[in-house]
């Protein structure tokens, strides 16, 4: 039983030296991050506005949203409920059918960030560039994501899931410096 309770005991300061390893590593790392996407589609502007502003309908063409809820309409306010839990939002920016913005509104988030949409008219549609700026203040969760997560993920996911609501493929594409 000595030595059950030994191990027990070693694998206990080892999972908490682990975690505080992580923490630490963390600390070091920048709280912040911009991760930029852009997509093409055969769509006005006018267009692609009306169904990214439409936040209600949302979970029935993004795979990341189950569910919204509206709370407000000045400013307009927003929960998007998906498999990663509540995500409140505002709407902090919009000039209609060139730039929109929205932030989270909920300080106490293991992360706060924004996203901002601008849309520019091609020649056949419209090129709508989807830049995220978050920040995790959470040392351990910084690191987990730095770890585990792409940063540029949801842009990515959110311009596809737009590509094939409006029956297009696209690949969304780092922005051309």
């Amino acid at each position: 039983m000595n030595k059950l309770r030994k191990a027990a005991q070693w694998a206990f300061i080892a999972v908490v030296g682990l975690v505080v390893l992580m923490a630490g590593l963390g600390y070091t790392m920048e709280p912040n991050h911009v991760a930029t996407r852009q997509a093409l589609y055969a769509r006005t502007p006018d267009e692609v506005w009306d169904v990214i502003t439409r936040f209600d309908q949302a979970p029935g063409w993004r795979t990341d949203v189950d569910a919204v809820e509206i709370e407000s309409g000045d400013p307009i306010r927003f929960v998007e409920i998906g498999p990663q839990g509540p995500l409140p939002l505002e709407v902090v920016e919009q000039d209609r059918p060139h730039r929109l913005v929205l932030m989270t509104s909920d300080a106490d988030m293991p992360f706060t960030g924004s996203w901002t949409f601008e849309l520019q008219p091609t020649d056949g549609g419209t090129r709508l560039t989807l830049t995220e700026r978050g920040t995790i203040d959470n040392p351990l969760f910084r690191f987990m994501a730095r770890l585990f997560m792409d940063p540029a993920a949801t842009a990515t996911t959110y311009l596809v899931d737009l590509g094939h609501h409006l029956g297009e493929e696209v690949t969304p594409q780092p922005p051309r410096s």
